[in-house]
């Protein structure tokens, strides 16, 4: 009879590491990029961006910076939350604004 109760208190431990991790996305504007600590700042808000988070063969925390348009997801964690994925969105020159404006 007491096999059955420590089965169980062996067993509920190992549901909680089997649970799936918490995960977030959305879309900002990068105020600032900490290439030492690998952070970013999109919206006031900062997230872990690790150099493993890769765009175009290159870690994505060299291609954003200040002014970057961005859609991200990733994964909850503290303190920090971490960018697993990131699209830059290219954003149009004056002139080729002004071009297709025209059009």
């Amino acid at each position: 009879m007491k096999v059955l109760p420590m089965l169980l208190a062996l067993a509920v431990p190992g549901l909680c590491w089997a649970e799936d991790p918490q995960t977030f996305e959305g879309a900002g504007v990068v105020f600032e990029v900490q290439v030492e600590k690998n952070l970013v700042d999109i919206d006031h808000r900062l997230y872990r961006l690790p150099n493993s988070t890769v765009r175009n063969g290159m870690p994505s925390l060299f291609q954003v910076k200040p002014g970057s348009v961005v859609s991200y997801s990733g994964t909850v964690s503290q303190p920090w939350s971490t960018i697993t994925d990131i699209y830059i969105h290219k954003q149009m020159s004056e002139q080729e604004l002004a071009e297709m404006i025209e059009k």
